[in-house]
């Protein structure tokens, strides 16, 4: 289920915001090191969940939180290809959109800047959505 919400949100970017490179976080930080920053970068990855106390005895059904980090990586801030505006384009494409056809919503949770080093920007939305486990 992981693997299919991240790759329907991967897709869901893509389609929605153009002048990145947008994918899955790098499995390692070799890989992660040799990407290039020639555009804007933007990465999804799971960030982890959280789990309801189950309803019933019998059969145990729960809620999980999902969440999910989108990590917004460039030079520029402001500029109207900028850290600024990517943030805002990730809001748009992500807000409401449903990973599975039957899941939830997927709501922005908390947003931040994360790290400012050799003038690259890397911030961080976290998003969450709502499934039922059984």
């Amino acid at each position: 289920m992981i693997n299919e919400i991240e790759n329907a949100i991967v897709a869901r970017l893509a389609s929605q915001i153009s002048g990145a490179d947008i994918r899955a976080f790098p499995e390692s930080a070799d890989e992660f090191s040799r990407l290039p920053l020639g555009r804007p970068r933007i990465f999804v990855a799971y960030a982890g969940s959280a789990f309801s106390e189950p309803t019933n005895k019998d059969v145990i059904i729960q809620e999980q939180l999902l969440e999910f980090e989108i990590t917004v990586q460039m030079r520029n801030l402001r500029e109207h290809n900028g850290a600024y505006s990517f943030l805002e384009s990730v809001y748009s494409a992500l807000s409401g959109f449903s990973p599975k056809s039957d899941s939830k919503v997927m709501y922005v949770a908390a947003e931040r800047l994360v790290n400012f080093e050799n003038n690259i920007w890397t911030w961080t939305q976290t998003w969450q959505l709502r499934e039922r486990r059984s």
